[in-house]
Parts: C-alpha cells; structure tokens; sequence
C-alpha cells in the first residue's frame, strides 16, 4: 500500500480524491500544480475552494449528486489562462467512486491542443484549394449527448460554394438544427457514422426540410468526431430526371394508348379503350368521349370510365353545364375548370348541375372537324384539381388520337390508309425513342409495321447471315423465318435481289406472278422461304444502319385481300427509313454518351449551329469509346451583324473533368466575346487567349476559328496550334489552310495572332476537326491527314450531314479512337437559280402555283415530289389560315437552288384565324413539312406569317448520269 501511495504521488497525472462537502481527502502535487499554482499540497483542502478563482467551469463539473455513483465527465477539455504563464488546457475525468467519495484526474493536454491549433492551420491552408472547387465543401464536428448518442452536428469551416448549394446563410460555429430546425435526423445518423464510426461514405439525398436533393462524398479527419463534406446541389438534376420519368411515363402510355386504338375493330371499342386507359393513367374520376350534334346544343355520351362516380351514358344539352363554357369549347378551344365551386363562368344553377354528375373539376378537348367542333374528350375529377399543362397536353394528344382512330374506321380505306402513313411514321419514331439498344429498335420497328403496313417485315444487311429482325402476321410463318434465318444463309432480300439495296435503290414488286417467282426459286433455299411466305408485294429500301452500314428494310404482303404496294407506298417506306436511320443515328449517340459521364454530357456544347441560306453547317461530337469521362473538346459557332459567320473549334489537353470545365470556359468565353471582338478570326483568339490566362483558364489548349463572309465567299481563319483546314474545291481538289499558324493558348507569351484569308468557291466543303479524328498511337498523324482527305474527296458531293456523319464512321475505322473526336462541316454554297411567285390566296390557285413549280424544278433537273408536298402544304395553309373568307390577300413563294440544296420561303401578309369551312388539312401539314425538310421554321407576326425551309435537291437520275 505504501508504494501504491508513493506511486501515485510521483504520478506525472494529477489525482484527486474529496467527500461529497468537496473536502479532499487525498491529492499529489501534479493536482496542484495543473489546477492551482502556487499552493502548496497543504493548503489545498476543499475541491470547490479552491477552483472558484480560476476553473469555475470545472467547478460545476465536480460538483456530484450524493444519492448516484458513476462516471460524471470524461475528458473534459477546458482552458486557464494567468497572466504569469501562457495559455493552459487541461483534460478532467470525474467520478463518483461510492457514496460520499469522489475521485477525480486531471491531465495536461497542452501540447494536444496546440497540435490541434496547428493542424487548424493547416486546414485553413487546404481552405484555400476547396474555396475554388464547383463543389460545396464544410468541415463539422459531431455533437452527442452525455450518453455519446449523435444529436447534432456544427458546422466549423464552409466554403463559398457551400451558401449558394445549400441556402443556408452565415452557418459557421452554427449546427445544422440551428440553421434547418425540421432537419431529417437521417443527415444525422448518416454523419455519425463518419464523424463518430471513422467510416468514409458516398451517397445522394434529398432533405424536404431544405428542398433540395445533394451528392455527398464525406470522410471523417482528425481529431474524433470531426468530418468533412464535399458536396454538390443535384436539385435540377433530381428535377430533370423526374421530368424525363414523367416523359417515359407518357410515352408508355400513348404506346399503350396507340396498341388499343390498333386493336379497336369499332368506334365504341376505341372510345373505351381510350377512357380506360386515359383515366388509369391520370387516375380520373370519369373519362369520355362526347359526340356534338349538328346543332351544338346537344352531346351523346355513348360509353364512360368511371370510378367512384356514376356513369353519364346518355344525351346531355351542353349548357345546362355552363353557356359560356360551352361556348369556349364549340369555338374550338380547350377548356380547363380547376374548382367548379368557384368558376365564376357558371350560374348557380350550371354549378349545381356540374356538381350533381359529381364534377369537381374538369378538362374539355374538342374535337375540330370541317371547321366546327364536332366532338370532344373529357376528363373529371371529383375533387378539384390543379390542372397541369402536362395533363392538359396528355389529354390533348389522346383526344387527338382517339378522333383519328375512330375517323380511321369510318373513313373509306384509300382516306384510311392516307391519314395513317403520316400517323404511323410519327408512332414510328415514339416506339423507336423509347427503346435503348439498336437491336430493340429494329425489333420493334419490323413489329410495328405488322400488319399495318404488311404482313411481313424483315431488316437484314450482306454483312449479316440472318436478319437483324423480322416480323409476321402468322405465328406460324414467323416461326419458320426464325428458323431459316438461323439454318440458312438466305433471307428475304437475298431472295429476290441485293443489287438495288447495295447501290442505295428502292425496289417494288407491286404484283408477284407465278413467272416473278420462278425467276427467284431457282435457288432451293429460296424456293423454300417464298414457298412460306406466298409474296404477293414486295417492297425493299435502303435502311442505314450507321458506322457505314446499309441494310435492308424488306416488307411484304401475303393476304390476297390486301391492296399490292403501289409508288407511294414505296415513298412513305423509303422516307420512314430514312427517318429510322436518323433515330439509330441518334440512339448510338445517346448510347455512347451514356457510357461517358452523366456529369457534363453534351451540356457543354450548343444545341445547334449558326444558318445562313449560303452556309450550310454540321458538327458531330463523339467520345472516344474506350474512355469513361468527358474530354475537352469543343465546337461553337457565331453570327455576326454583318451577317459573317464565324466556326471555333478547340481542344484542351486532358481527358477528365477538369479538361471538361475548361471548355466549357473557353465556349462560354468565346461566344461572350464574339460580341464584343470585329469579326476577324485573329482578334477573337486573341481574346480568348488572354481570358485563358485567366484565374480559371487553362495550362494548354488548340483552337482554330474561321469567319465566312457568306456574300462574298470570303474565308478568313487562324490557328492557335490547332490542325489544319480541310477545303475541298467544287472540282475535288483538296487543299489544307495552314497559313495562319500560331502557338496554342497559354502556352506562351505572343503576340497578335496571325491572320490569313482565302475566297471559297461556290459549292465548296470546309472540314474542320480536333486531332482524335486523326491521331493514332500507331501511325504517324500525316497517314491520318491522308486518310482524311481521300475521303472527304470521296464524299464531297453528298450531303452535308451524310459528309459529317460518315468522315466519323470512317475514320473511326481506321483503328482505335483514343481521344474524343469533333467535327464540323461547313457547305459554302450561294445561290445558283431562284423561282419567286405571287398568288392569290384562294384554293383554285394551289394547282396553277404547283404546275409553275413542276416546270421549273424540272427545267433544273431536280426531282420534285418531296419539294412539290412540302411546298404545297405552306401555300394551303397560307390560304386557309391567312385571310377572311372575302378578303383579298396575296402569297409569295420564293425557292432558290443553291446546287447542294434548296432553300425556300411561303410568305403571307394575312393573320392567322381558324379553319374555314370546307377545307381541313387535319392539322398535320406542319407534321409534314418537318418530316421532309432538314430545316423547318415558322415566323408568325402581326405582318404575316413566314414559312421557311431547307429541303434536299436531288438531281434525277438523267442530270446524274449526265
């Protein structure tokens, strides 16, 4: 015992032993020594004495309840400063050893603390890098209760970003409950978990208390119960991502929607496939569909959905629930009520009656035809509702869709069968979109066309030995294709002939005669594949199947009641393949970007390119394969006052997200001072270099800009070590502009940046791109160049997207792509002949207007079905929505040739009004037009409405030979 005694005086930590009176029983000098200096052991008789003066703090802490034992605190950290010493902290544990004896140890944590004060600045150092980051960035500790439960967390350092992502205003030495008093106390549990458990953690949450959705990456540091949090605002994200949900949402629905209307053999079948699926889908208390009678006084409600409500089959006089509202929807216009409790619209008596069909709220679409409203759907809910314009556009679209069956089963088949090809060319593309991969793409395309189009469908390629898909009406007979397609190296295209399809032609057999199919049984295979399927149409077109594959898109009939393909069939089956070639283009992008980063994607590059009718532009972006992250290159392009265009394209070293912030800097900086810079491509890069040198600018990147006068033909351009222009002559003669040669941004000190100049020849192709399109690691850069220029010479007289299209698909063959590719192609093509004619806006003149036309696109060689549709669809609705019924007005047409496409305008000075009696177009020449131009826009102003677009210019075979 008398050792244990002596030990524990020699202790270097202080002990103190004292009664619940505070009187001390037993305490070495260590004690004293850390708690009061200056006394002596002797004279340090009472606990509570002796800390008034200086450690009142502790103090309260030793103060114990006589009547519980236990720990009272462990290391309690507290800090004494004298004027006599420097600053003190020491750590105190308490504990009330039985009843009325207490022990209490007290330990010098000093250099602890100053290690901490320094590990502090070195934090503040590390503040420094995380105050530029896009990212939020905190430091917190963990705040617990005496039990060591998590109840809370304080914020110690924040970075600027951290207010801005989180709302959250001045929260340093603030806890989160402080500043968020409703905060979820998951946040909490989660941050025990770094903060008190040392565990690292990477998650996404939403807080309903703050409103907004975050990803967090957080690690615990030192000391215990601290953490840091590296964080960014995901709130749009999370929103956008909800938007395109509701987006598949809809699209299901309307496949939905349009597999029952298919599958309706009556009008009172597709009405209630309509209501049901419509009401299930928005969740509605009542769906209809109400037909008008000649007079619009009265409707007919044949068949209803209905939950929770009664069913409103009979006649009904439309005012009774609301004249004026009734009125709105015979005048052709939607009609939305929210509350009918409050719809000042309606009379007492109107409500009463809404109220009585239980109607709380309501949308009304109607249903125009031959200029009146001759039907509508609607919607209702018990309740009021808030209608969105998302749900009032869903109905709209089904409205829309239900009329179009229903019109589809009493309209003869040849008005049918018109109205469908338009409709199901637009369905084509929906159920194309909604699927991810090219191969549940081409199912659903041979799928789809069965059997509203045939009653066989196959898409097969030479490079195939099956078909990619195929289709058939007969179980059966798709069966016996599934097993040929794998038994045999034959299918339906290599039984009659691959010759058309190989060099890019459409084929028809509008009737398959015993002689027609002895000409393609020779072959036993084959005889035995016609044999199942008993052809007697056949049609095949051209299908491209990207990366420069062109398959066959194959379809046929069997059924001899079915009308043979006539030429416009052919059209339509040649024009949706050509559109389903676009939408694979597009899914192979979305696929491969989808593999690349989520978090920049294709944000940082413009929606579209700068248009002049001169200039022509295509860009194409694509990532390197191989390569999970965004890299840094870029495109952009300007227009000036002065109608100069101008093109950058650029490229920043790296491949990460780093490289991707900068050129999204560089673009937005570009295009900021374009607006302030003359249009000389020298200048501009000038610019853009000293803004690179900026605090966020860039360590190295290439950058080329040209500026093209489109009047002139003028090119000016300069290079910031970028590669060269490609320019291919009218002639084929290709030639490099590499005249105006600088040093990459930032890489140097230089000076004004060298400019130089060239005038295009009319019809001339530009080809500018970053050096993955030409870079391998295994050859030298000047074998890619070659390579570049044999095949732009190659395809320099297609169009201008097939041009952009294919130099990636081919170069992209040429061996691995290691880096991400831009390129824009640029048609400097002025006009060559122009045909302007004025017409009187009445329906007799159309034929006259479509004759002059005739003449003079033939006079040009040009083949003129597709100009002759769309332009005739602008001038009828020129002259039906334009001018009164008497009123005198006039249309300008104006088509100009410019070699490689046509550009055209329909002009009229009237303003736009309804539908006049006795001329529908069914609201779909828009559809139209935009299906067959590559560029479709419509200026509507209180002078008139202008129609412009840019059409393909297809030389007929004869101009070709020649």
């Amino acid at each position: 015992m008398q050792a244990l005694l002596q030990f524990m005086y020699v202790c270097p930590i202080g002990l103190i032993a004292f009664d619940d009176e505070g009187v001390i029983e037993w305490i070495n000098p260590q004690a004293v020594n850390l708690l009061v200096s200056g006394l002596h052991v002797a004279d340090f008789t009472n606990i509570y004495t002796a800390l008034d003066r200086e450690w009142p703090e502790l103090r309260e802490l030793v103060r114990t309840d006589p009547h519980r034992t236990g720990l009272r605190v462990r290391d309690h950290r507290l800090r004494g400063e004298r004027p006599e010493r420097p600053a003190v902290f020491v750590a105190a544990t308490v504990e009330k050893v039985a009843l009325g004896r207490n022990a209490m140890v007290v330990s010098d944590v000093t250099a602890t603390a100053q290690a901490e004060v320094s590990l502090r600045a070195s934090e503040a150092r590390l503040r420094t890098l995380f105050d530029s980051i896009d990212e939020g960035y905190c430091l917190c500790e963990m705040i617990v209760d005496p039990a060591g439960e998590p109840i809370d967390y304080r914020f110690v350092e924040v970075n600027p970003t951290f207010e801005e992502m989180t709302g959250l205003i001045d929260p340093v030495g603030r806890t989160a409950l402080e500043l968020v008093p409703d905060l979820e106390f998951s946040w909490i549990a989660r941050y025990a978990q770094v903060g008190l458990d040392r565990e690292t953690v990477r998650f996404e949450q939403g807080s309903d208390a703050m409103g907004r959705w975050f990803e967090v990456f957080s690690m615990p540091v030192e000391p215990p119960g601290h953490f840091a949090i590296v964080f960014k605002d995901q709130t749009e994200r999370r929103a956008a991502t909800k938007a395109l949900q509701a987006a598949a949402d809809v699209a299901a629905f309307r496949v939905r929607l349009l597999d029952a209307l298919r599958a309706s053999t009556d009008t009172t079948a597709v009405q209630e496939s309509a209501a049901g699926l419509l009401g299930e889908f928005l969740g509605a208390a009542r769906v209809h569909y109400i037909d008008i009678d000649g007079t619009g006084e009265h409707g007919e409600v044949t068949v209803d959905h209905h939950v929770g409500v009664s069913s409103i089959v009979g006649r009904h006089r439309l005012d009774d629930y609301g004249s004026v509202v009734m009125d709105v929807f015979r005048a052709g216009r939607i009609v939305v009520c929210d509350d009918v409790v409050v719809d000042e619209r309606l009379t007492a008596s109107q409500r009463a009656a809404t109220l009585e069909l239980g109607i709380g709220s309501h949308v009304l679409v109607p249903v125009v035809k031959h200029g009146r409203t001759s039907a509508g759907l609607a919607v209702h809910y018990a309740e009021p509702h808030q209608w969105t314009a998302e749900e009032v556009a869903v109905i709209e679209d089904a409205a829309e869709r239900t009329s179009v069956a229903m019109e589809r089963i009493r309209d003869e088949e040849s008005a049918r069968t018109r109205q469908l090809r338009a409709e199901l060319l637009a369905e084509l593309l929906a159920e194309l979109e909604s699927h991810h991969t090219v191969e549940q793409q081409l199912e659903a395309l041979a799928e789809l066309l069965v059997p509203r189009l045939a009653d066989y469908v196959s898409i097969e390629t030479p490079l195939q030995s099956e078909p990619l898909a195929v289709a058939h009406r007969d179980p059966t007979v798709l069966e016996t294709l599934r097993t040929l397609r794998t038994d045999h190296r034959v299918g339906l295209n290599d039984a009659y002939s691959t010759a058309h399809v190989a060099a890019g032609q459409a084929q028809l057999i509008s009737e398959i005669t015993a002689a027609t199919l002895a000409t393609y049984t020779r072959d036993r295979r084959r005889g035995a594949l016609l044999a199942e399927l008993a052809p007697r149409s056949h049609m095949a077109v051209p299908l491209d199947l990207g990366n420069g594959t062109v398959g066959a898109l194959v379809v046929g009939l069997s059924d001899p009641s079915r009308v043979p393909y006539t030429p416009d069939d052919l059209s339509f089956l040649r024009e949706a393949a050509q559109r389903v070639g676009v939408v694979l283009a597009a899914n192979r992008l979305r696929h491969e970007e989808h593999s690349i980063s989520v978090r920049l994607q294709r944000a940082l590059l413009p929606d579209s390119v700068a248009w002049h009718p001169n200039v022509l532009i295509e860009a194409r972006y694509e990532a390197a394969s191989h390569v999970m992250e965004v890299g840094g290159d870029w495109y952009d392009t300007f227009t000036w006052p002065n109608g100069h265009i101008g093109i950058v394209v650029g490229d920043v070293v790296g491949h990460n997200l780093e490289s991707a912030a900068v050129m999204g800097h560089l673009r937005a900086a570009a295009a900021a001072l374009a607006m302030y810079v003359e249009p000389d491509p020298g200048a501009l890069l000038e610019a853009l270099d000293r803004s690179a040198r900026g605090p966020d600018g860039t360590a190295f990147a290439t950058v080329v800009c040209v500026i093209l006068d489109p009047a002139t033909g003028e090119l000016k351009y300069s290079s910031a070590g970028h590669p060269p222009i490609l320019v291919i002559e009218p002639d084929g003669t290709p030639r490099l502009l590499d005249d105006a040669q600088g040093l990459p941004l930032c890489a140097l000190a230089t000076g004004p940046r060298a400019t130089s100049s060239t005038v295009l020849q009319p019809g001339s192709l530009i080809v500018m791109y970053t050096d993955g399109l030409i870079e391998r690691r295994t050859a030298p850069i000047d074998d890619g160049l070659e390579h570049l220029r044999q095949l732009a010479v190659r395809i320099a007289d297609e169009s201008l997207d097939r041009i952009a299209d294919q130099v990636i698909a081919e170069m992209a063959r040429s061996g691995d792509v290691e880096d991400d590719v831009v390129v824009v192609a640029c048609r400097y093509a002025p006009p060559i002949a122009v045909f302007e004619q004025r017409f009187a806006a009445r329906a007799d003149q159309l034929g006259v207007v479509r004759a002059a036309l005739r003449r003079w696109l033939g006079d040009r060689e040009l083949e003129c079905d597709d100009v002759l549709v769309a332009i005739g669809e602008a001038c009828a609705n020129a002259v039906e929505h334009a001018y009164e019924v008497d009123a005198i007005g006039e249309v300008d047409i104006s088509i100009t040739d410019h070699g490689y496409y046509l550009t055209t305008s329909v002009v009229d000075r009237g303003t736009y009004r309804p539908p006049r009696r006795g001329i529908s177009y069914g609201g779909r020449g828009t559809r139209i037009m935009q299906l067959m131009a590559t560029r479709f826009a419509r200026d509507v102003g209180s002078g008139g409405t202008v129609v412009t677009m840019t059409l393909p210019a297809v030389r007929t075979a004869a101009s070709t030979s020649s």
